[in-house]
């Protein structure tokens, strides 16, 4: 098994002999999607030229429709949630101490990769109105820390 790097990007020179593969593989990877498609040299009457070239045209053209996302971009994608009402990012939270519940507006975001932040507001302290405000505004300014890496 063997797959090494090509010039061109996103395509990889691949010999599998125990799967009969030996051609080219055009893979690009994004969050929300993904191309993994080999080209066999079989298929293009053994002519490595041209077997490359739509690999790398495939790739290419992939690439072009997928460009990749930035970290802000892809934290304002929408989500399934249970607080539809809220926007992405912000949440209703509601902890149990001692038999009492406290109910706050959390807000999360990520400053860098593998990292990530939550600041919650009391609705208890700040009422409900105030909490959410709050909450919305750490957000926003978490979002702005993300864009400045």
């Amino acid at each position: 098994m063997k797959t090494t790097k090509t010039k061109y990007p996103y395509v990889y020179r691949a010999v599998y002999p125990e799967e009969y593969i030996d051609g080219f593989l055009a893979k690009v990877i994004r969050r929300t999607t993904r191309l993994h498609k080999v080209f066999q040299l079989a298929d293009y009457d053994g002519d490595r030229r041209k077997c490359l070239e739509a690999a790398a045209k495939a790739a290419a053209d992939f690439a072009k429709t997928n460009p990749p996302i930035s970290r802000r971009e892809m934290a304002e994608l929408p989500r399934k949630k249970k607080d539809e009402d809220l926007p992405v990012g912000v949440q209703r939270v509601t902890n149990q101490v001692k038999g009492r519940f406290y109910e706050f507006y959390e807000a999360e975001w990520s400053p860098t990769p593998n990292h990530q932040k939550k600041k919650r507001f009391s609705v208890n302290l700040y009422g409900d109105e105030e909490a959410l405000a709050l909450a919305l505004e750490a957000r926003e300014r978490g979002l702005e820390e993300m864009a400045d890496r």
